[in-house]
């Protein structure tokens, strides 16, 4: 697909942990999706299944949603321009906190959601919206 025949790019994004207490095992993944001018959906990259050591699911939420937006953000600065993209998450708590309506409370998130919020600050052609979980599961899979 040419760069001009691009309409924008969709991201779904998750993450999770398996355990609990010092046995929570961090772990997600990601589809990016190249969106042209007629519809058509491509597959561009896809990250399956990445271990993330120990986590919560809130952490691994986050840090899935932290590889999106730098993998974006990398995209932008080597084509020198703003690509729109939506990035969608089952994530309430992350799609709240980038969107500013949700707070950040966790001490142990705080890292992350400045992180997270300096990146989605600098995109304004990015837009992060929740959607169901089923919609997850249909495409990565879990």
């Amino acid at each position: 697909m040419k760069l001009s025949d691009l309409k924008c790019l969709e991201v779904i994004v998750d993450g999770g942990s398996k355990g609990n207490g010092d046995k929570n095992e961090g772990y997600g993944s990601y589809q990016i999706f190249a969106i042209d001018q007629q519809d058509k959906r491509t597959m561009v990259r896809q990250e399956s299944r990445i271990d993330l050591g120990k986590a919560t699911s809130n952490e691994a939420e986050w840090r899935m949603m932290l590889k999106v937006l730098n993998y974006l953000h990398s995209l932008q600065q080597k084509m020198g321009k703003n690509i729109p993209a939506i990035v969608h998450s089952d994530s309430d708590l992350v799609v709240g906190q980038l969107n500013r309506t949700k707070q950040c409370k966790a001490p142990h998130l705080k890292p992350l959601y400045e992180e997270g919020s300096l990146l989605y600050l600098a995109m304004p052609d990015v837009v992060v919206e929740w959607i169901g979980r089923e919609v997850v599961v249909e495409f990565l899979g879990h």
